[in-house]
Parts: C-alpha cells; sequence; structure tokens
C-alpha cells in the first residue's frame, strides 16, 4: 500500500513539475568605485561587485488563474537569500504576499554610473515614508494602473495611480508610516521623444521634506547612452549620505549579449563620487 501511495505521489508531483515553469534570471557587475567624501582613514577608490540572480516558479490553474512564487540571491550587499514572494494572478488582478515593496516604490529618476554613485536616493528618500509592506495588489485597466500595498504587523499602507499615454506617462501615490502618522505625496512623470527620454519626481512629506529630482538621457550615438540627472531636498534629511543635493552624468556602451560598460561621475552631499565597470544581465 506504502509502495502505491508513493508511486501515485511521485506521479501527482510529476505532473504538477511538468504543467509549471521554473526560471532562473539574473545580473552582477563588477568596477571600480571613487568618492572622495569617505571617513579620514578609508580608501576612497575601492572595488566594488555584485552578483544577483532571481528563481521564479510559475504555473497556470485550469479555470485560467496564474500562479507562483519568487526568491532572490543576492550577494554581497543584500546577504544572501531575500525577497521571498508569492502571487496569484487573473481577471481580479495581481496579489502578492511577502517581501514586496511599498506601492510608490516605483516612482523615481536614473541613477549615474554602472552601480550608481547615490544621486537618486537625495530625491527619493522621502517617497516611501520610510513604511514597509508585506501585502500588494495591482490592477491595469487600458492605460490605468492601480497599486496598493500595506504591511500587516506595522500596519502601514500604501496606494498608487499610473496612466501610460505612449510616449509619456504620470503617477500619483501615497505612502503612510503607521507608527507616526507621517505621510508623503508623490508625483512623478516620464516623457520619450526620439532620442530623448527623461523623467521627474516631487515627494512632499508632511514630517518636514520635500525631495525632487530630474534625469535626461539621450541614446542617439548607437550603442551610447548619455544620461544626466539632478536631484535636490529641503528640509528634515531622513537618509543619511543623501542630503542636500545631488548631479552628475553618466554614459553606458552597449557591448551586446546582456553586457555593458558603465560609468559616470558627479557631486553628492558636497562629495565627488564616481565608478566605472561593467553590467551583465543573464
Amino acid at each position: 500500500m506504502k509502495k502505491v501511495l508513493l508511486a501515485s505521489t511521485i506521479l501527482a508531483f510529476s505532473a504538477g513539475v511538468a504543467a509549471a515553469e521554473m526560471s532562473l534570471t539574473g545580473g552582477a557587475n563588477m568596477g571600480v568605485k571613487y568618492n572622495d567624501g569617505v571617513p579620514a582613514g578609508d580608501d576612497e577608490l575601492t572595488i566594488h561587485y555584485e552578483v544577483d540572480f532571481a528563481i521564479v516558479g510559475a504555473g497556470e490553474t485550469d479555470n485560467g488563474l496564474s500562479f507562483g512564487a519568487s526568491l532572490g540571491v543576492d550577494e554581497p550587499e543584500a546577504g544572501g537569500v531575500n525577497d521571498a514572494e508569492v502571487f496569484i494572478s487573473g481577471n481580479f488582478g495581481t496579489l502578492t504576499i511577502g517581501d514586496v515593496d511599498p506601492a510608490t516604490d516605483g516612482f523615481g529618476i536614473a541613477d549615474i554610473g554602472f552601480d550608481g554613485i547615490g544621486l537618486d536616493d537625495v530625491a527619493e528618500q522621502y517617497k516611501n515614508a520610510a513604511s514597509s509592506a508585506d501585502v500588494n495588489y495591482s490592477y491595469s485597466f487600458g492605460d490605468f494602473g492601480v497599486i496598493l500595498s500595506a504591511d500587516s504587523v506595522t500596519e502601514d499602507f500604501g496606494a498608487a495611480v499610473t496612466y501610460s499615454g505612449g510616449t509619456w506617462n504620470v503617477g500619483l501615490g501615497y505612502a503612510e508610516l503607521e507608527a507616526t502618522g507621517e505621510g508623503t505625496v508623490s508625483i512623478e512623470g516620464g516623457v520619450s521623444f526620439g532620442d530623448f527620454s527623461g523623467n521627474a519626481i516631487y515627494s512632499d512629506w508632511d514630517g518636514g521634506g520635500e525631495g525632487y529630482g530630474i534625469d535626461v538621457s539621450y541614446s542617439g550615438f548607437g550603442a551610447i547612452i548619455v544620461t544626466a540627472a539632478f536631484a535636490g531636498q529641503d528640509g528634515v534629511c531622513i537618509d543619511a549620505g543623501a542630503c542636500d543635493e545631488g548631479y552628475g552624468i553618466g554614459a553606458s556602451y552597449d557591448l551586446g549579449g546582456g553586457a555593458a560598460l558603465a560609468g559616470g561621475i558627479g557631486e553628492v552631499d558636497g562629495d565627488t563620487r564616481a565608478d566605472f565597470g561593467i553590467t551583465m544581465a543573464f
């Protein structure tokens, strides 16, 4: 009897595996970073590398519902396995539970360099109001999208509405940290015309701070894309190392096959920062 049960269990499991899909994607980078604002005794020029992989499993029920789960494996920045998420999706939208992002997390501007000099952090530090989330719901209808997020433990919450009009997009969102009752209203937008594209964000945090930023890119040089960005903040700074303002310019060169050379230089908080290296997508 046990052998029959075991055989039937293996058969059922095999059928499930055949119906589902597993994928492994990811990326990596390596290069050098420069910061003349490091504490005395620390090296201004350092070697940097990251390896980020995502394991994704997905399937579909007999009545058309999609389901799945994902897991991140990141080193050395994130410290191992992270970003565990489980989702179910259908005509009602997509419900995701796990290590998810607040509703306004997708708002923002580009950073500069192969890994980033932290310029975008100046403008984006208020957008999530320091809130967290373990539940995320998204729904799209036509060119509109709605995102809702909440944390079942802290009771933080967020909401965002987006619209994409082809060559332009705009979004309006709100995030609140329940522990303090402080929230942030954010608006973001993007536009592309010919070889030019740009993004902008503005956040107003009722804890006493404002963040704003803009980026502009030009892709008319063939495999080379040039990006310039500016970010600023006023009031209480909640992200150490991302206060005052930042600006910079950078470029990337597509090597083909998922690899690119990239680098940039700029100033953040009065410190000169730069990086140069290679990015890889698998």
